[in-house]
């Protein structure tokens, strides 16, 4: 079966059990050489026993169901925590002594973890979002839960009495004891919410700046940067360097539906808290093709050229085919990066836009730009000068699939291409598919090999057609 993606990512724990912290990644095996590289419950590990599931809290008089939320809430509001129920705790014992896996005679796993998230939904506030599976033991299974740091932080479990109290809750940092939070904490993290989303936006207008400035010269691109609600620590180190590096040599870049011909530079360049990748024209060290930086929080900035525009045109004519694949191209590897960095869990915020190389901001001239090759009732598209581009918020919960990034690609792609004149880009749907109809015949060919090659249907049925 196909792992899942992981929505937290803890490198040292995932060096210890020898893959992400998901379904599909985490074994038996993994949970026996995590208990035994970390004995004694930690800020990131609870092992929990079988009875824990069903187990009151006498705290408040907590019922089960609260307790469960608790257990969710507490790593939500601090830095995140793996929980592990069919482990005893007893850090004296042998590892294979503390190994208690539920069987068959404990009851059916997939009912256990629908329960689990349902008490979840009920008690806690705001929800916390977390992950839940079984992994197969040797006999019988564990339950998993994995709970990334939340970024809607302070979440809360609710009272039993009347008046619904609320109560807040914590894993103490660097420890592995869960408290009761004191009032100007709570007040802190609310605060926290707040100034966060501010801090972000300025953040992804930081990384979009830095990425324009390093464009030049007569050549026009396609960029995109992306900004992790919930970004990991942005020091650059020579292990988060090496983890960069891996990952970008196992991503195909780019990833052209079109087959188009972006340079791939491989030997990043250190900058503060990022990598950056060009490719250069030995004539004046200018960005050729393509540029990326890629930093150790999730953030990133892809920008790839657009092939062979008319120059002579005015205003500049942009091919609408070769604008789109552009567009996918460099959504798709933003999207792939900061998922490798901080989980695919949460919300990010994507900017996509289209620059002139020759301002320092990316900005088009009076004469401006149109996209052209589409035969259209509603005729040429319409003429765009200024700055070109557009935030959008998209999940991150799934992105491992081409199908799933296509439907990103659509929802982020939409509001540039409406810029001039047009609803949607037009050989990619909102299910995640390439639409045939719309795709030129001498590109038919490679687009779809390309979608064959990466699993996405090439819609045969639907029709586009901007009115």
């Amino acid at each position: 079966m196909m792992g899942m993606a992981a929505i937290w990512r803890n490198r040292e724990l995932e060096v210890i059990v020898g893959g992400p912290l998901a379904q599909g990644g985490l074994t038996a095996g993994g949970i026996a050489e995590l208990v035994g590289a970390v004995r004694a419950e930690s800020e990131f590990v609870e092992y929990k026993d079988k009875g824990d599931l069903w187990k009151n809290n006498e705290f408040k008089g907590f019922s089960a169901k609260q307790e469960r939320a608790k257990d969710i809430c507490a790593p939500a509001n601090t830095r995140g925590a793996i929980l592990i129920y069919g482990v005893t705790d007893n850090r004296d014992d042998a590892v294979s002594d503390r190994l208690k896996p539920f069987t068959d005679f404990d009851g059916d796993a997939d009912q256990f973890i629908e329960q689990f998230k349902k008490d979840v939904r009920q008690f806690a506030t705001p929800i916390p979002l977390f992950d839940m599976f079984a992994v197969d033991a040797d006999p019988g299974y564990y339950l998993v839960a994995v709970v990334p740091p939340s970024i809607r932080k302070p979440h809360a479990v609710k009272g039993s009495t009347d008046d619904r109290p609320l109560y807040y809750f914590q894993r103490a940092t660097g420890e592995s004891h869960v408290r009761a939070m004191a009032e100007h904490e709570i007040a802190e993290l609310y605060a926290a919410r707040q100034h966060s989303s501010s801090a972000r936006r300025e953040q992804l207008e930081t990384a979009w700046t830095t990425g324009v400035e390093q464009i030049g010269g007569p050549s026009h691109f396609v960029a995109a940067a992306i900004m992790p609600d919930a970004p990991a620590d942005g020091l650059l180190t020579r292990t988060t360097r090496e983890e960069i590096i891996e990952w970008e040599r196992g991503n195909r870049f780019p990833d052209s539906i079109l087959h188009s011909a972006h340079t791939r530079a491989r030997r990043p360049i250190a900058n503060q808290g990022r990598l950056e990748y060009r490719s250069v024209s030995s004539q004046n060290d200018l960005p050729q093709n393509s540029y990326r930086e890629l930093y150790v929080d999730g953030t990133a900035f892809a920008a790839v050229e657009i092939p062979n525009p008319d120059e002579s045109t005015v205003p500049l004519a942009v091919d609408i085919h070769f604008f789109v694949d552009a567009c996918w191209t460099v959504l798709s590897h933003s999207l792939l990066h900061a998922t490798s960095r901080v989980g695919a869990y949460g919300n990010a915020t994507i900017r996509l836009g289209l620059l002139d190389g020759a301002s320092p901001e990316g900005r088009f001239g009076p004469a401006g730009v149109r996209l052209e090759g589409l035969d259209l009732r509603s005729g040429p598209s319409r003429r765009v000068d200024g700055l070109i581009h557009a935030d959008q918020v998209v999940h991150l919960d799934d992105v491992a699939s081409a199908t799933e990034r296509l439907r990103i690609a659509h929802t982020v792609i939409s509001p540039v291409i409406q810029r001039f004149g047009y609803v949607e880009p037009h050989f990619i749907t909102d299910t995640g598919a390439i639409r045939h109809v719309a795709v030129r015949n001498s590109l038919e060919h490679m687009v779809s090999e390309w979608a064959q090659h990466n699993d996405v249907e090439f819609d045969r049925e639907s029709w586009w057609l901007d009115e």
